[in-house]
């Protein structure tokens, strides 16, 4: 706006020379008004009709209608309406004087970001932080998840430090969102720290950042503080628990006993998963495992078919069936085609191909190995 300032200051000092110029050419603009009208009423069209609201200018003042569209986004969001949702965000960053609407670019992002269209989050997030007043810590935390998503670690790493220094005090979210990133990088011990620092001092009442502190003990391969983590979390009185947090808990804590050779236990607690959801497909997939290592034949083909069933399109699935296919053979044997004995070299290859699928379907529920010695 500063720069049209010397046109204007130009205009005012010649206005008064200019006036009869001025009263001309508003004769002549008002002459040209009139023509127009009088050819559009003689093509059928009336001039002073009322025009839909999408056809007319924008006005000068169009906060109310920004504010508007702004709060049936809000309204659409929390219904779950998100192509809605966009929309209407969309309409409230329009009618917003020069487009300045951070808080509506900020949902817009929140939008993209559940729809999985990263790069059109991204900008929606740069903008918000470009336009708002003011530190903006959860903006630059909901951006640095983006990057990290979309493979931009340092640049996610950058604004969750931003994030952090934004807070000006314990800063729990940007705390978890860094031990996330430095989980994704394999980097557990220093992920445990960033997680231990976004649940401060107790009780803990952030069960996102606990539930990835137990898991992360796990991923390290220390099952009694990862398990002893995930009964804290299911006796605590702080924390109300969903039924899909206490489905996701048991299983963890079964895959703990496990290790540690508890079966019993380990069965358990998947039976009290599935008490919960009898359709919870990866309690299924773990009861199944457990079976098929005691040789229950019958019993592991039972869960591996539920499995299948419930999670088509797992990615595990393909390995579930090949070993569906094994296990039926050796449970109802066909009958050999021909006479003729394998040769000892044919015996060994089927024997290595049957190892080979094995170890291959034990490392399905297997927790990923630390990239460095955690002891």
């Amino acid at each position: 706006m500063g720069a049209s300032f010397s046109p204007m200051i130009g205009f005012f000092s010649s206005f008064g020379s200019n006036r009869r110029r001025l009263g001309f050419k508003r004769l002549t603009i008002g002459l040209a008004v009139g023509s127009l009208a009088v050819n559009l009423i003689l093509c059928g069209l009336s001039p002073f009709k009322v025009q839909p609201a999408w056809s007319k200018p924008k006005e000068k003042n169009t906060s109310g209608s920004a504010q508007e569209n702004f709060d049936i986004g809000m309204k659409r969001f929390k219904e779950g309406d998100i192509d809605g949702a966009i929309d209407s965000y969309l309409q409230a960053i329009y009618f917003a004087r020069n487009g300045y609407n951070p808080w509506a670019y900020f949902w817009l992002g929140e939008c993209y970001k559940l729809k999985k269209e990263n790069a059109k989050g991204i900008e929606a997030f740069k903008q918000h932080i470009e336009q708002v007043m003011g530190p903006t810590p959860d903006g630059h935390i909901e951006l640095g998840y983006l990057y990290m998503e979309t493979g931009h670690d340092d640049e996610a790493r950058n604004e969750f430090y931003t994030a952090l220094g934004q807070f000006m005090g314990p800063g729990p979210r940007a705390h978890n969102a860094l031990g996330k990133l430095w989980e994704k990088e394999g980097k557990y011990r220093e992920a445990l720290g960033c997680y231990r620092d976004a649940l401060g001092t107790g009780p803990w009442t952030y069960l996102e950042a606990w539930m990835n502190y137990a898991e992360c003990f796990i991923k390290l391969k220390d099952w009694g503080s990862g398990y002893a983590q995930l009964q804290t979390i299911l006796n605590s009185e702080t924390i109300k628990l969903t039924k899909d947090d206490q489905q996701k808990i048991f299983n963890d804590m079964g895959l703990c006993l496990l290790a540690k050779g508890d079966h019993e236990g380990a069965m358990r607690r998947w039976r009290e998963c599935l008490s919960i959801n009898p359709s919870n497909a990866v309690a299924h997939l773990n009861l199944a495992m457990l079976f098929d290592s005691e040789s229950h034949i019958s019993s592991a083909i039972a869960e591996y078919k539920q499995f299948v069933r419930l999670a088509p399109r797992d990615e595990k699935v393909g390995n579930v069936k090949d070993r569906l296919e094994a296990l039926e053979q050796k449970l109802h044997p066909q009958e050999p085609v021909s006479s003729a004995k394998p040769t000892p070299y044919m015996r060994q290859q089927a024997q290595e191909a049957e190892a080979a699928k094995r170890k291959a379907f034990e490392e399905l529920s297997a927790p990923p190995p630390p990239t460095e010695n955690p002891f």
